[in-house]
């Protein structure tokens, strides 16, 4: 923000003739805070007035951090203004001459202390960095003066653009405020950025900002887990001093100019991609973190983050083509329970998701089975399940993924709850009957038969085991059900009896295929 003072027309040579001007101001020689003189107040702008100038210093905010301005003369030169130091919060003022009509006005900072948006770490600016912002003159009126690594590296180019082609520093910063609204959309040097960590923000040029210096931090955070160093130790500032050499040649490709080795920072070799897909897909990891404060999420701001991600612009090399931040769907397993099997009692519950950036959530949700709280969550999850608080009946489960872009895939699997056990009914002889085959005096081989039904998971096997009396032949007999009538049969032999009947009891035991038991008494008095 701007606060515009009186014009007062005087050169550089003779700065000193106004101070006392500026005692008389502060005396309340003025009326509303402007400074009133005879013939002044319809001139036109000419040579250096006095005009007080705000802004920020944002990686985090930059507390403690000094800032030098300074304005670039026609032969190149620079008159510096003074010196201003940032407060908690990132922002200075500072009032000094000001030639509206000269070359751009630079503000540098150095020092200074932020907190790092990604891991919250404290991070001192290190020794022999600085954050730099090129302003046009006549923009000094109605802007505000923005520094941060983006706004730093627009400054870069403007000046590796004078440096090499020749263009004056006007003609250059025109050309790098261009290339930079083209790749981000607004000039970095004059959008104060919202800090997302910090509360709401829109999805507006401030916000994308705020998201994309998110991104940075959270794309240097991530080298910086990927060394495991302390938080903090990989950031923005840290790396900014590798990005400005990449750029001295126009083009972010890795390459510091006449060197072919690439760039490296903690491991990771620096590409066109940096600043466009790995931030960008950083920027959407962030949005999913608890640092996210901002409401910002993919849903609002993806598209316009592919539009970053995609640039073509001349800050980056023809090939190889840009990529999305996160370009395809999330890929979802259900390792258990498999489709169409037949479940009971205590299930394995197993699902996972994958994706070329990350996975955002993971969640499970049931019909037909019930689910500790409802549903699951996680990546993997991997729980057990008890389906006897379920219906029996078919069921299903529905894993969906949603990465780190807002994109979703769902899969599902199929199967059914039995926790019913099989009846066992249709014996024959007649349970509690009486058997009389005539007396013969030889033993006789009793055949029983019967039905096991069950309408789920259908019919297994039959246990048959005597309890009284013991000489039958039969202490443990299993039995299979025929599949197509559920029928069975067993076999025990009666011995004589000299024509009396005889009493055998037998315990029969009844499994369908997921081994719910069902149990029968059965007795058969044999005259024999």
């Amino acid at each position: 923000m701007i606060v515009l003072w009186p014009h007062i027309r005087r050169r550089f040579t003779h700065v000193f003739s106004l101070l006392p001007l500026v005692a008389l101001a502060a005396l309340g020689g003025c009326k509303g805070g402007i400074l009133a003189f005879p013939g002044t107040a319809n001139e036109s702008l000419s040579g250096p007035s006095l005009y007080s100038v705000s802004g920020v210093a944002i990686d985090g905010p930059i507390s403690g951090g000094s800032v030098a301005v300074a304005q670039y003369q026609s032969d190149g030169s620079v008159v510096p203004l003074g010196t201003v130091t940032t407060g908690r919060d990132g922002a200075f003022q500072i009032t000094s001459l000001f030639d509206l009509s000269g070359g751009p006005v630079s503000f540098t900072l150095t020092g200074g202390s932020n907190i790092d948006i990604a891991s919250g770490a404290t991070v001192n600016t290190p020794t022999g960095v600085s954050l730099m912002t090129l302003i046009p003159a006549s923009d000094l009126t109605h802007s505000t003066v923005v520094l941060t690594p983006f706004a730093s590296l627009e400054a870069t180019e403007a000046q590796a653009l004078a440096s090499s082609q020749g263009l004056s520093m006007d003609q250059a910063l025109s050309k790098a405020r261009t290339d930079w609204n083209g790749f981000l959309g607004f000039d970095p040097a004059e959008v104060p950025p919202s800090n997302l960590a910090n509360g709401p923000a829109s999805a507006n040029a401030s916000g994308i900002y705020g998201l994309l210096l998110a991104g940075l931090s959270q794309f240097t955070n991530h080298i910086g887990q990927t060394q495991s160093l302390a938080p903090g130790t990989a950031n923005p500032l840290g790396i900014l001093p590798l990005l400005e050499q990449d750029l001295q040649d126009g083009v972010f490709n890795g390459l510091a100019p006449g060197n072919p080795t690439p760039l490296t920072y903690y491991g990771y070799t620096l590409s066109g991609e940096t600043l466009r897909q790995e931030v960008t897909a950083e920027a959407l990891v962030f949005l999913w973190s608890g640092q996210n404060q901002s409401g910002l999420t993919p849903m609002t701001t993806d598209g316009i983050l592919n539009g970053v991600a995609m640039n073509t612009g001349p800050l980056f090399p023809p090939s190889p083509s840009p990529a999305l931040p996160d370009p395809g769907t999330p890929s979802v397993t259900i390792s258990s329970p498999t489709s169409g099997i037949f479940v009971n009692k205590s299930i394995s519950v197993t699902a996972s998701a994958t994706d070329s950036l990350g996975i955002a959530t993971l969640i499970v949700s049931g019909n037909g089975l019930v689910l500790p709280g409802g549903t699951l969550s996680g990546n993997p999850i991997i729980t057990e399940v008890d389906t006897t608080q379920s219906p029996s009946g078919p069921a299903s489960i529905t894993a969906t993924a949603t990465d780190f872009a807002g994109n979703t895939q769902t899969t599902t699997t199929l199967f059914t709850i039995d926790n019913v056990a099989p009846t066992i009914s249709g014996l024959s002889p007649a349970n509690g009957g009486i058997y009389a085959p005539g007396c013969t005096g030889n033993p006789v081989n009793v055949t029983v038969t019967g039905t096991l039904q069950d309408n789920l998971s259908g019919p297994s096997n039959i246990q048959v085991q005597e309890t009284s009396p013991t000489n039958t032949g039969i202490s443990v007999l299993y039995t299979p059900v025929n599949p197509s009538t559920s029928t069975f049969s067993f076999t025990f032999v009666a011995p004589p009896n000299s024509c009396k009947t005889a009493n055998y009891a037998f315990t029969i035991n009844g499994y369908d295929t997921v081994h719910n038991e069902t149990t029968l008494s059965y007795t058969l008095g044999v005259t024999n």
